[in-house]
């Protein structure tokens, strides 16, 4: 996850009431002016550091699909959701802002640096694109399961796919796959807050996009 996302980490299990990862930072705010993560301070007793990001599993997940690659590609997933949720892309171009972070994210999947580190390509995409299609089919929502179209490691970037997003959405506009750059990529490999990664894959995206209402921070990260 550190190669993907340098941001401190706390996963956690829930018992009850979810069926996928969800992922939040620790500064999201569960009533005004509580945070999660004075909630997991005061009531699990957990230090949790500034800027951590906070993975909740449900319950039950096989220890080898835990670690697998294609299980960090529904987490990645659910990390991206949060970068478009900041508001910061316009409402016509967020469906282009999160297939480009996806597909880019998948590009770097392909990488030999992420293959060093066990990352397998083919798993991570059908993770990924899974987590997304639950997001766009409304699955997440309704809590049936997620469309077929979404699953594979080519489901993200096949015709069908796109072709279901326009359906979705008239706005989306990624059609030249070929132009979609490998990722956003590490100039700065030090650790960051959550917030920081948010903003730094939210500035990069707004570029690329022409976005006049991007975050404007100063990013360690770089479109390469």
């Amino acid at each position: 996850m550190q190669a993907l996302v340098p941001a401190e980490t706390l996963f956690l299990t829930a018992t009850a009431g979810i069926g996928a990862p969800v992922v939040l930072s620790d500064e999201a705010e569960l009533m005004p002016a509580l945070s999660l993560g004075d909630v997991l301070a005061e009531e699990m007793d957990l230090d949790v550091s500034y800027g951590t990001l906070v993975v909740i599993e449900p319950a039950g997940i096989d220890p080898h699909a835990r670690a697998g690659s294609r299980h960090l590609g529904r987490i990645l997933a659910e990390i991206l959701l949060c970068v478009m949720r900041r508001g910061v892309f316009p409402l016509e171009r967020e469906t282009d802002a999160l297939y480009l972070m996806a597909c880019g994210f998948g590009r770097l999947s392909d990488t030999p640096r992420l293959s060093a580190l066990g990352v397998r390509p083919a798993e991570f995409h059908d993770g990924l694109a899974r987590g997304l299609g639950r997001y766009w089919s409304g699955a997440e929502a309704t809590g049936v399961c997620e469309t077929g179209l979404f699953s594979g490691p080519e489901a993200l970037t096949s015709p069908e796919t796109r072709a279901f997003l326009r359906a979705l959405d008239p706005g989306f506009s990624v059609s030249d796959l070929s132009r979609i750059e490998a990722a956003v990529t590490l100039a700065d490999t030090s650790p960051r807050s959550s917030e920081e990664v948010f903003a730094c894959l939210a500035d990069g995206v707004g570029a690329k996009l022409g976005s006049q209402g991007a975050v404007s921070h100063k990013s360690g990260y770089r479109m390469s």
